[in-house]
């Protein structure tokens, strides 16, 4: 991961069926205790307790159970569309997360996603 990124991550859109893996993150937010951690979006929290999922508003990163810490997660919608847009709103959550929770001490100032390859996204 780059010195300034605070999550490397793969989210794509597979026969309806969203697909989440954590490739990589700052481990300043992975939860230490089972109170975990949060960060409020305009359409997500993102959050950090056990291990990563994927809810309608809620993307849960690496957390206390390192054991998980690879695994894809998945969240099915009965359209594509509805699919895709969740994808959409994910990455600004996960990039407004990773420009402004307070927990990291520098901000990054990248106006622009970097895309690694077609559906690996750091910020």
């Amino acid at each position: 991961m780059k010195p300034n990124s605070k999550i490397k991550f793969k989210l794509f859109n597979w026969r309806n069926r969203v697909c989440f893996q954590v490739m990589e993150m700052d481990e300043r937010f992975r939860a230490n205790t089972s109170d975990g951690l949060q960060f409020s979006t305009d359409n997500f929290t993102i959050c950090s307790k056990s291990y990563p999922e994927l809810l309608s508003n809620e993307i849960y990163l690496h957390g206390q159970d390192r054991s998980e810490d690879c695994f894809k997660v998945f969240y099915d919608f009965p359209y594509e569309g509805d699919a895709i847009e969740y994808i959409k709103k994910a990455k600004a959550a996960l990039k407004d997360w990773a420009e402004n929770w307070e927990g990291f001490k520098e901000k990054t100032t990248k106006e622009t996603e970097e895309t690694l390859d077609n559906d690996i996204f750091e910020y």
